[in-house]
């Protein structure tokens, strides 16, 4: 499913550039691309399957308390991390 693999580098890119920054779930939906149709369901379920193992691997932590910020949906604190994300070489002309 290559929208996929696009919906998940564009994630990466997104935590290796706002690093210590908050992101609201629905933040990281945003970034499927928008001339791909997906049903929202599906959609939440598989930005729930990548933040998961963000989660799991220490790059992205549920901030508890949400009700404090009032939305219904979880929220997402960005930490420190290797690059996910490897910047490209580029060709001296």
């Amino acid at each position: 499913m290559e929208e996929y693999k696009e919906f998940e580098k564009k994630i990466y890119e997104y935590c290796d550039n706002h690093v210590k920054k908050r992101v609201l779930f629905t933040g990281f939906m945003y970034l499927w691309p928008p001339n791909h149709d997906i049903a929202p369901k599906d959609l939440a379920t598989l930005t729930s399957r990548i933040l998961n193992g963000l989660t799991q691997k220490g790059i992205l932590r549920e901030v508890p308390n949400r009700e404090e910020f009032d939305v219904p949906y979880g929220m997402y604190e960005i930490l420190p991390h290797e690059m996910l994300i490897k910047n490209k070489k580029v060709k001296n002309v």
